[in-house]
């Protein structure tokens, strides 16, 4: 049974209806945001009720638009917290890293943390947990005046990363390369000099109580997760540029040495579009846009291929073989220079169509689709889904 359907059926049979959250909503694949605009048109007809929580897009992706279109889709801007909203927050996390004093407030530090974060609720949590990481007691008179906090989000966040361990720091620098979201066992796999699992499920122990991550799942492994995703990524940018390519080819030849079935062709894609490793780049960019294409997942095939196309120069012969699938030519992406102008995956009903294929239009070149995988001739289908890019 297809996502959709599921989730549908499920809204229906449901007593009280169904709540669907999605957290960070900007960091989501184009099948994830078909699929959201798909369930949102239906949710006035069904008892279900979606929550988005996201960042503002500097410019929203199609699906997104089509949601914010509905009339029964509602924003809801969340503001700065106020001084008495960050006092009681602050008030929360002393009680949290120092029970004994709970309940107490040091004098003047609510000002002082107000004064540098704003209202920005992580930027204060983050402030409290540095004072206390460092040593630092709040409650001391003479503590406060004379300290040099850090003056953004990005060099508190890093400056909490240099105070851990070098094994901490290194497991927290290689998840970060998996994404928010990482298993546990991930870890060892791509990088066996971080030690044994029971070594490094101890690091990722410490990295909890510290807040930096948080246990996502028990069942049927352990999966963990960045308490926020601007640690993820402060800590991935802390790596240098030559490191991360590194471990984007170590994570996806893990991966691929597992031999998984069917195989994460979007992980592969991503990971290995990130490394040097260009033979590889262009084999899982082509396979994940072939696999979106028979599927009819035109929004993340376009992605895919046009992907694979800005690795290639027009006169490279595979230029011209983009749309041979399963031994056939038939007839090729001859890179015809798209006008530039609207989303990348404009192919569902509005796709230009010709006797062999149809034409699917992108930032980048146009794509040739034959006529024998014209799922995306049609209206994409909203219940495959993926997780493209990160785990």
């Amino acid at each position: 049974m297809l996502l959709f359907d599921l989730l549908t059926q499920t809204a229906r049979e449901a007593r009280g209806g169904l709540l669907l959250v999605l957290e960070d909503l900007h960091w989501g694949d184009p099948l994830t945001l078909e699929l959201l605009a798909a369930l949102a048109a239906m949710a006035a007809e069904l008892p279900l009720f979606i929550l988005l929580a996201y960042r503002p897009w500097p410019q929203a992706p199609a699906p997104f638009l089509r949601v914010e279109a509905l009339p029964h889709f509602t924003r809801l801007p969340l503001a700065s917290l106020d001084r008495e909203a960050i006092t009681d927050l602050v008030r929360a996390k002393l009680a949290q890293l120092i029970p004994a004093r709970a309940g107490a407030l040091p004098e003047g530090l609510v000002p002082r943390l107000f004064a540098q974060t704003q209202g920005n609720p992580f930027y204060t949590e983050e402030l409290v947990s540095y004072l206390h990481d460092r040593g630092i007691n709040p409650y001391d008179p003479a503590a406060l005046p004379a300290l040099e906090l850090p003056d953004s989000l990005h060099r508190l966040v890093l400056a909490r990363i240099d105070q851990l361990t070098e094994r901490e720091r290194a497991t927290l620098r290689v998840a970060s390369v998996i994404g928010r979201i990482f298993p546990a066992t991930w870890l060892p796999g791509m990088v066996p000099d971080l030690g044994t699992q029971a070594r490094i499920n101890t690091d990722l122990d410490q990295l909890t109580q510290l807040d930096l991550t948080a246990l996502d799942a028990q069942e049927p492994e352990l999966v963990y997760l960045f308490k926020h995703i601007v640690t993820q990524e402060v800590a991935y940018a802390s790596l240098p540029h030559t490191t991360q390519e590194a471990l984007h080819e170590q994570l996806a030849r893990w991966l691929e040495g597992q031999g998984r079935e069917p195989p994460p062709l979007d992980l592969l894609a991503y990971h290995y579009n990130h490394s040097t490793n260009q033979a590889k780049r262009r084999e899982y960019l082509r396979r994940a846009g072939e696999a979106h294409l028979a599927q009819g997942n035109c929004a993340a095939a376009v992605a895919s291929l046009t992907a694979l196309l800005a690795l290639l120069a027009p006169d490279d012969e595979e230029y011209a073989m983009t749309a041979r699938y399963g031994g056939r030519d038939v007839h090729g992406a001859h890179g015809l220079p798209g006008s530039g102008a609207g989303a990348a995956g404009v192919c569902g009903r509005g796709a230009e169509r010709h006797r062999s294929g149809a034409l699917l239009r992108g930032p980048g070149p146009t794509l040739w689709v034959p006529r024998r995988l014209r799922g995306c001739g049609a209206a994409p289908r909203t219940g495959a889904t993926a997780r493209a890019g990160m785990w």
